[in-house]
């Protein structure tokens, strides 16, 4: 079984980066205790602690490996911020249709 099937993320175009719960990561067996912490930021400008790992993601076959930024006390799941994933990825939002399409570049 895929443990990423109908996992959802957030598509945050103000976000720089992607984060997911710290949570996420045991559950995927990652060891962020090898990880050196980084500090980032949110929309209100207060400062968290994060651990970046490099993780696989499918989307609709599309196989790539993204930098997720796990964190505790996150607020959502996760979110799928610019960083790399902005640029593999043709974004159209339209909201008139509550439309969101993602296309591999």
């Amino acid at each position: 079984m895929d443990l990423w099937d109908n996992f959802f993320f957030l598509v945050d175009s103000g976000a720089d980066n992607t984060y997911a719960d710290l949570n996420i990561a045991v559950w995927l067996g990652i060891e962020l205790e090898k990880v050196k912490p980084k500090t980032s930021f949110g929309a209100n400008y207060k400062a968290f602690v994060s651990y970046p790992a490099k993780t696989a993601l499918s989307i609709d076959g599309y196989s790539f490996t993204l930098p997720i930024y796990y964190t505790k006390n996150f607020g959502t799941r996760a979110i799928i911020g610019q960083e790399i994933f902005f640029d593999r990825f043709k974004i159209v939002f339209e909201r008139y249709e509550w439309k969101l399409t993602m296309l591999p570049k």
